[in-house]
């Protein structure tokens, strides 16, 4: 009898530890596919920028774990660095730059975006990080 009742606390916990593993993976499945749901309407099907933003931002939110969909947003106003808002792309650009700062062409937008609102040391700055993350870069000011 002793036998069977120091076995039932080892079944329970066996029991309950392969639960929370599926519970685990159930969820991050699920954030993985949501984020890509909504990285795939904002790349694909969103009519605004604004919509367009709302979705990456869902995406990113959802599943921060994947560099792609982590960066997304920063490179959405990469891409579209003249139809932004500059304030938001700063500070969605910065934010990227927190989590991987040796990303060069996100530290060339935001000089960009640092220079049209009017922060040339800012701007400045930023392209040092550029030159000292890929030496030799030849940097054109027009």
């Amino acid at each position: 009898m002793s036998s069977r009742s120091t076995c039932r606390p080892l079944r329970l916990l066996r029991l309950f530890a392969a639960a929370a593993f599926f519970a685990i993976g159930l969820t991050y499945t699920v954030r993985s596919l949501g984020a890509e749901f909504e990285f795939f309407v904002a790349k694909s099907v969103a009519a605004t920028h604004e919509e367009a933003v709302q979705h990456l931002s869902r995406s990113r939110t959802l599943y921060p774990y994947d560099h792609n969909i982590r960066a997304s947003l920063a490179y959405f106003y990469t891409a579209f660095r003249f139809a932004a808002k500059t304030p938001d792309a700063i500070k969605a650009i910065t934010a990227e730059l927190e989590i991987s700062p040796y990303t060069a062409d996100l530290w060339v937008a935001l000089a960009a975006y640092k220079l049209s609102a009017g922060d040339e040391a800012g701007a400045e700055a930023a392209l040092k990080r550029v030159q000292a993350i890929r030496p030799g870069t030849e940097i054109v000011r027009e």
